[in-house]
């Protein structure tokens, strides 16, 4: 429970290989953890990436709902940073009607997260992690889509939710210490 009894919702965001899903399990035996899909993921295939961002909002209003510290992986912030990247690297994107949706939720007062935690790797380490084979097929393992995600990222949390806060934390460092510190932040702040 938050220090105040108030609902905290807390979204972690960063490249691929920052530790975010082992991250969300090793805090599912403290607090609540909202799962990366919580909507059929059947409609996947019909919705394309607007799926995505309607699945970011039902996770962000499932973690509204509680009445606790809630851990989220990942938000809209990654969809609407995946999607930008799809435009500028291929054209094949639906970035400007998930941008849309969320401009429109935003006048609507969107459920926004209390506290973005940015897990920062530079993009190398990010591949390296995965160790996935590069293949042009696969956006994932293209050094230059991951570089366009995090410099979005950047801009996104300055330039599109700048009131809401953003620790950064160095995603370099071993997993159990960046556990520590994101645990010290959480049990000094809430």
């Amino acid at each position: 429970m938050s220090k105040d009894g108030r609902n905290r919702v807390i979204v972690l965001e960063g490249l691929p290989g920052t530790g975010k899903t082992t991250l969300s399990n090793l805090f599912s035996q403290e607090i609540l953890v909202v799962p990366e899909i919580v909507l059929d993921i059947n409609d996947a295939e019909k919705e394309g990436e607007l799926f995505y961002f309607k699945n970011d909002l039902a996770k962000i209003k499932k973690a509204k709902e509680a009445k606790d510290v809630v851990l989220v992986g990942r938000s809209y912030a990654s969809t609407l940073a995946h999607n930008y990247a799809r435009l500028v690297m291929d054209s094949r994107s639906d970035y400007f009607n998930v941008l849309e949706v969320f401009a429109k939720n935003k006048k609507e007062g969107i459920l926004v997260p209390d506290l973005y935690i940015y897990l920062e790797i530079e993009v190398k380490n990010s591949l390296a992690r995965k160790n996935r084979p590069v293949n042009r097929d696969d956006i994932w393992t293209q050094e230059k889509y991951l570089n366009i995600i995090q410099n979005y990222y950047k801009n996104y949390f300055q330039l599109i939710e700048p009131d809401i806060p953003v620790v950064v934390i160095d995603g370099e460092k071993e997993l159990d210490i960046v556990y520590a510190e994101i645990k010290k932040y959480l049990t000094d702040q809430y």
